[in-house]
């Protein structure tokens, strides 16, 4: 079986990849059944080459999510419009919201490490500090993108997610 692009893996046994190795369990995803995967198959998505993928699998190893990293579609200061015209308007777009938990200590090499947690609402797919947009697409599969470019970004990455379920869309 030929599989070309990433979201084409949602269903599949994690067999179908040539090469991949099951990363520590942590105990949530014990307790929820899953396991998690890294592999370095080849694949493309928007013509850019992606060679590291995280999957997660259900009990039986079905693979019930794929993430992935690109970075050159960033060149394109219209990045957004390459998804609207794959995938229609997002489902919804996500901002932060109340900060909930932030947290400051000083490594062993004495670098300050700072953490915040927030919480985050529903707003307009145009606003400048989107962090995520969702998309419902057809069979229940969602995809999601972390956008790189807000206050608390820390790589110059944009995070593609491809999942039967999406937290996001279903707490509304």
């Amino acid at each position: 079986m030929s599989i070309q692009n990433p979201q084409d893996l949602i269903g599949k046994h994690i067999s179908i990849l040539p090469d991949y190795e099951q990363l520590e369990n942590y105990e949530a995803n014990k307790e929820l059944g899953t396991r998690v995967y890294y592999s370095k198959a080849n694949f493309s998505f928007f013509k850019e080459e992606i060679n590291s993928i995280s999957i997660k699998t259900d009990k039986n190893d079905l693979i019930i999510e794929v993430s992935f990293a690109i970075y050159q579609i960033l060149d394109n200061p219209n990045y957004l419009d390459i998804f609207n015209k794959e995938f229609g308007k997002p489902n919804a777009c996500f901002c932060f919201d109340e900060l909930k938990e932030s947290s400051e200590h000083r490594s062993a090499e004495d670098v300050v490490v700072g953490s915040k947690i927030f919480s985050t609402k529903k707003c307009d797919c145009n606003a400048d500090d989107v962090i995520y947009s969702v998309w419902k697409l057809k069979d229940n599969l969602y995809l999601q993108v972390t956008h790189p470019f807000t206050e608390y970004a820390t790589f110059p990455r944009l995070g593609v997610k491809f999942s039967q379920t999406n937290d996001l869309l279903e707490v509304e």
